[in-house]
């Protein structure tokens, strides 16, 4: 194809310098007539960004090579040759900004979920293959295969700069017990067995005078680096009790005994919008917590929770579902285990199983009193000040 008795490098090198110059884009632009739909695949880099193009339901167009500027510039351009243009892209590094530049210039845009884009499993991959691969899935998609992609819901700017605060605390909190971890290993090492906050200052006092001048020194840049950090955790926990004080008294709501306002800012924050959903399905399915199955004919096979999920949302929902087991062991998510939870023989690993029903159970509850459906009061929880609470 192209340029007869020309090898395939020097065609490469050909067309490069074609499109460098522009005249290949301008020659395919000037030859489109007015259409119904542009559809756009999109391997995003930082450098550069590979772009595949599909004009309504014909073949897909060679990948074009060009810089995120130059390229939003001819995405708005795309808008002159048809009524509707649709880019993809998958989420990662550089989050929701291309999308929300892209719309700003009227084009519709689809953030993926991050897949292996190889699906006939060839083992050949690049930027070129990837553009297209996502261009193909993202024609199914359009043409009504809902399942070519997972896409992501865009939030807005509001929305993902309140939802950086609790992800700052969660980074904050892994950083500590990393830091902590490592101080740890290393009194060890030493015969030391520590637990709890070793840095704290009265813990670290007594601590010295058992170590060496060596070993003390070895261990104050890790005390001045968590103790740094604490006071940070302790900053952004503030800021986000703030906010969460703020929302609960604008929505007029009380939470039930034991569920704790941080928690439910959290969830509330990765969720955006519970409004998003539609059923009880969609939202277990972002918390991660349902369970995997590998079922075949008659066999029907049930494993652990898939994970799949938001797991900042799971990490705070199986944490909730512990506090509720203690103060509302009366309640809709709790009320049909408690007997079992109850009982003193009952293995670590089922305790586990019935945690994570819980607390998928617990996300749908939310779900469902944050929309209206329902209330706390109806699904048994203890509010404050009733005297179940008090007690």
């Amino acid at each position: 194809m192209g340029v007869v008795g020309c090898s395939r490098k020097d065609y490469t090198r050909h067309m490069k310098k074609r499109t460098s110059k522009g005249s290949v884009t301008s020659k395919v632009d000037r030859n489109v007539k007015h259409a119904t739909l542009i559809k756009l695949g999109v391997d995003a880099h930082a450098d550069d960004y590979w772009v595949v193009r599909q004009i309504e339901n014909g073949p897909l167009q060679p990948p074009q090579r060009m810089s995120f500027e130059k390229f939003l510039r001819w995405a708005e351009k795309q808008r002159t040759l048809a009524d509707r243009v649709v880019a993809c892209y998958e989420a990662g590094t550089f989050g929701f900004y291309p999308a929300r530049e892209l719309i700003q210039r009227g084009v519709e845009c689809l953030v993926m979920v991050p897949i292996k884009l190889d699906e006939g499993n060839t083992r050949v991959s690049n930027d070129r293959l990837d553009a297209r691969r996502i261009a193909v899935r993202l024609d199914r998609y359009l043409s009504g295969n809902t399942e070519a992609l997972n896409v992501v819901r865009i939030p807005t700017v509001e929305e993902e700069e309140q939802r950086d605060l609790g992800r700052q605390r969660q980074t904050v909190m892994g950083d500590i017990k990393r830091y902590a971890d490592r101080g740890r290993a290393y009194l060890r090492k030493w015969g030391y067995r520590v637990k709890g906050a070793w840095w704290e200052e009265s813990v670290w006092e007594r601590l010295q005078k058992n170590l060496s001048e060596v070993r003390v020194a070895y261990l104050n840049p890790f005390v001045a680096i968590l103790k740094a950090l604490n006071q940070e955790l302790k900053s952004v926990q503030a800021a986000l009790m703030v906010q969460a004080e703020k929302h609960v008294k604008s929505q007029g709501r009380v939470l039930p005994v034991g569920m704790g306002l941080l928690s439910h800012e959290l969830v509330r924050l990765e969720v955006c919008d519970w409004n998003r959903f539609h059923n009880r399905g969609q939202v277990g399915s972002m918390t991660g917590l349902c369970a995997s199955e590998s079922s075949s004919g008659p066999r029907r096979q049930q494993g652990s929770a898939t994970k799949h999920g938001n797991p900042l949302m799971r990490y705070v929902l199986v944490e909730m579902a512990w506090r509720m087991t203690r103060f509302q062991p009366q309640c809709h998510a709790v009320a049909g285990w408690h007997e079992e939870l109850a009982t003193p023989k009952l293995s670590s690993p089922r305790r586990k199983k019935i945690i994570v029903a819980i607390a998928r159970q617990l996300a749908v509850d939310l779900w469902r009193v944050a929309t209206g459906q329902t209330t706390f009061e109806k699904l048994n929880f203890v509010m404050p000040g009733t005297p179940s609470a008090a007690a």
